[in-house]
This record gives structure tokens, C-alpha cells and sequence, in this order.
């Protein structure tokens, strides 16, 4: 499956180079001729490029989408390439992704590089990512001493292309949250929610967006279910080194995802998109337990047994790796 979304990246990237430098959408406009397409999303240039839509409702949405396989690629579908190649291959998906020109999935492609990067300078190091977590909440408390923002807002409005979309977001986070406070319960359903006239609809922040429609538990659960999936991947014990491999990239992925998910909505097929990674950890769940009853004697074994009879409780060797 990695291997079928990156080749379809690669047929992308030189279709997303030309609507950047040409102002000219040809997916849309070839698709057009056959079926209905989304409206072309008009959007003020940056950089002197045009932020690239291709296929999807808006640029936004296009590097999330093309953005959130940048560390399966270089994991997984690379796992036995070149350095040149898997280098060239990762590159692809991060230009592909990046010409969007949005913070939010630019972000979400750093997040997963320096995951990456972290894991190759510190792959000899088993307590990698408890030094990372320590590193990160300590970048929390001190962002959250020296600014007079609160941290969200503080990144928002740092990492970001444009400020009057920086401050849209924050407004966006005050409003947002202040309605989902009035209508704890069921939220405000498809009805207006709180905020002043001159304010648009649009709420662009997916884990905000359920506890301002459906209340504040449909948040929570939205949120409770990327955790319950996330958090035991992250501890699984027992994975032989090439699946510690792919956990990271599947734990890299996630990562961008919910950052992203403070900055952006997820809707129609980046939405699909999403909930299909999500779930698509849960294979590792099981597989570390198969393996420990077939790594002593090879694939299909039988567990040796003592001369009781009983099973033999030699402990295995483990893997504790992952980003928890």
C-alpha cells in the first residue's frame, strides 16, 4: 500500500510543477472533460508560485495528503534501496508536498524529517525517545514562561506563510473553544456556532472542529481514538528490528497528522485518508507475538517443547524502540 500512494505521488509531482510555475491546473481540467471536479481554489500566490490544489478541494488538503507518506516511503518502501534512491524518492514526496506553500503541511513534513533525522543520529542510543519527549516538554514549559501567548498561539503565529491566517487560526481557537464550552453536550449540531458576524465558517482545526458540532465527548473520543491506536503501537514490545522500522514510520506519520490537526480540517478523501493510516498500525498489534513464537526456529516452527510436555519458557529477546 506504500508502495501503490507513492507511485501515485510520483505521477503527481510533474503535474504539481506545472500548475506552480504555470498557473494551469491540468488534472482538473483533463478530469473536468469526463466527470464534475472540485471548483479551482483561488488562491493569492506566494513566493511567485501558484500553491498548488491538483486534484483536491484545496491546496491545504493537497500537502497534507501527499505530505503524510514522506517517512513510509523512506522507511519502508526504501527499506532495501540506495541511499541515492531512497534520498531521490523521499525528495519527491517532499517537493510534491511542499509545493502546496501552506504552513500546516510543511509542518507536518518537518515534524516527520526530524523524527527521522532523530532516529538515525541516535539509533545506537535504546532511550532515544524518552531523551526526545524530554526535550520536547521542556520546549513546552519554556515557551509557555517566556512568551505572553499560550504555546499553540506562540507556533501559530511563528511557523506560519501568513499572519492574517495565523491570527484567523487563533481567533478560530478562542471562538472555537468558547462554543464548544456553551454547548458541552451536543455541540451546536450544523446550526451557527458562537462567534462574531464578521467571522467565517470555516473551523480549521480537526480536533477542534467535533466538540464545537457534536460537544465536547465527541472531541474527546475523536482524540481517545488516535490514542488508543497510537499509544500501544508506540509501546509494542517484541518487534524484530525490521518492523521497529516500520513502526517508526507509521509513529512519524501519526505524528504529522495530529500536529496538522491543530491547524487544519481534515474533509472528503484527506479525511478517508487519515482514518485508513490510523487504523492501519493495528497490524503491528499482532504481528511481534507471531514472531516470538516463530524466531527460534525459523518462519513456521513449532515452539520446542521440554520433555514434560509443556512449553519451553525460555524468554526472547525484545525491542522496546518506538517514539513512547
Amino acid at each position: 500500500m506504500s508502495r501503490l500512494l507513492f507511485w501515485i505521488i510520483v505521477m503527481i509531482f510533474p503535474l504539481a510543477i506545472i500548475e506552480s510555475v504555470s498557473n494551469t491546473n491540468i488534472s482538473l481540467d483533463v478530469f473536468s472533460t469526463l466527470f464534475p471536479t472540485h471548483v479551482v481554489a483561488e488562491n493569492i500566490p506566494r513566493w511567485g508560485l501558484r500553491r498548488v490544489q491538483s486534484v483536491f478541494e484545496h491546496p491545504i488538503l493537497f500537502g497534507v495528503t501527499c505530505g503524510a507518506i514522506l517517512a513510509l516511503v523512506h522507511l519502508v518502501v526504501c527499506e532495501r534501496a540506495s541511499p541515492v534512491q531512497r534520498w531521490g524518492a523521499t525528495g519527491v514526496v517532499l517537493v510534491t508536498a511542499a509545493l502546496s506553500l501552506s504552513s500546516g503541511p510543511i509542518t507536518a513534513l518537518m515534524v516527520q524529517i526530524l523524527i527521522l533525522f532523530w532516529d538515525r543520529v541516535f539509533k545506537a542510543y535504546p532511550k532515544r525517545w524518552r531523551v526526545l519527549w524530554i526535550l520536547l516538554l521542556a520546549m513546552y514549559g519554556m515557551i509557555s514562561l517566556v512568551s505572553n501567548q499560550s504555546v499553540p498561539e506562540f507556533l501559530m503565529t511563528h511557523f506560519t506563510f501568513d499572519a492574517a491566517s495565523a491570527n484567523y487560526r487563533t481567533l478560530i481557537w478562542h471562538f472555537g473553544s468558547g462554543s464548544a464550552l456553551n454547548h458541552p453536550l451536543f455541540g451546536v449540531g450544523f446550526n451557527r456556532w458562537d462567534r462574531p458576524e464578521w467571522m467565517p465558517n470555516s473551523i480549521d482545526m480537526f480536533w477542534l472542529y467535533h466538540a464545537v458540532l457534536f460537544g465536547i465527548p465527541a472531541g474527546l473520543l475523536m482524540i481517545l481514538a488516535f490514542l488508543m491506536m497510537v499509544i500501544p503501537v508506540a509501546f509494542k514490545r517484541g518487534l524484530e528490528p525490521r518492523l521497529v522500522q516500520y513502526r517508526t514510520a507509521y509513529l512519524a506519520v501519526m505524528s504529522g497528522y495530529f500536529l496538522v490537526g491543530w491547524t487544519v480540517h481534515f474533509w472528503n478523501a484527506t479525511y478517508v485518508l487519515f482514518l485508513f493510516f490510523l487504523g492501519s498500525g493495528s497490524w503491528l498489534l499482532d504481528t511481534g507475538n507471531q514472531h516470538r513464537k516463530t524466531s527460534r526456529d525459523g518462519p513456521g516452527a513449532i515452539p520446542n517443547r521440554r520433555p514434560s510436555g509443556r512449553l519451553s519458557s525460555r524468554p526472547y529477546a525484545t525491542e522496546s524502540g518506538g517514539l513512547l
